[in-house]
């Protein structure tokens, strides 16, 4: 006879099976420094694996945090990522305290560090202050400081995108392609996807290809509205060819 779990309290979620109250899984981000533990007897598995471009083959505590990995993947301005991560000791308030982010961003133009938080974590009074302490001390240390929300993710309009590059990144492409990309920039500008589809063929054959082309870094278009043929061009690598 299947048993069924009792009504949840209010407030409360679903966590494999368990009901847990959410004020008390609430991740704080600003923590005093702790003896060492014990190492555990079984390792935790991730929930679920990502086969990242940029940052290899990665693990994911949390459902959501995919849909991340998703964007970091698509992002031109993003050159590596890491969920490999070590613990910061900052000095907050005249005493100790440490942060150990959830991924670090290797940018063109610097470093990011990434907490991931539940909306609900993030409004906490406790992270509200932790999250305005951290980004000062990141930034003496040279690096920016950011937190990323499963809510953050739901209205992201880059992550259809992403999924959608994602999907044409390992699409064969014919071996002249990125040569006649060559030929087209050598030609005049190339504003937006539908010029360099024309550029291409203009066939359907030639719109795969020039996802699988923006995919792969050949071309790096804005993410911010629907891919399509008036998506703007940022810039294309190089020639076109990538060595």
């Amino acid at each position: 006879m299947r048993k069924f779990s009792p009504l949840a309290p209010f407030g409360a979620t679903p966590e494999l099976g368990i009901f847990k109250l959410q004020a008390t899984r609430c991740r704080k981000l600003l923590r005093s420094p702790q003896k060492p533990k014990k190492a555990p007897t079984k390792e935790r598995k991730p929930v679920l694996l990502f086969p990242s471009m940029k940052a290899g083959l990665i693990g994911a505590r949390r459902y959501w945090y995919i849909d991340l990995f998703y964007l970091l993947d698509a992002d031109p301005v993003v050159v590596s990522y890491t969920t490999e991560t070590t613990q910061m000791v900052f000095g907050s308030d005249g005493a100790a305290r440490t942060h150990r982010p959830d991924i670090v961003v290797e940018e063109r133009s610097g470093r990011l560090a990434l907490s991931l938080l539940l909306e609900a974590e993030a409004t906490n009074p406790d992270n509200v202050h932790g999250i305005a302490v951290l980004k000062e001390l990141y930034s003496e240390r040279g690096m920016r400081f950011q937190v990323i929300t499963d809510a953050d993710l739901k209205g992201s309009s880059r992550l259809n995108n992403a999924k959608t590059l994602f999907r044409h990144r390992d699409i064969p492409l014919p071996s002249t392609m990125s040569f006649a990309l060559a030929a087209a920039v050598a030609r005049g500008p190339l504003p937006t996807l539908g010029a360099v589809h024309q550029a291409l063929g203009g066939t359907n054959e030639a719109w795969i290809a020039v996802l699988g082309l923006v995919a792969r870094g050949f071309i790096e278009a804005d993410l911010g509205i629907p891919l399509g043929s008036s998506t703007r061009i940022i810039r294309i690598v190089g020639d076109g060819v990538r060595s």
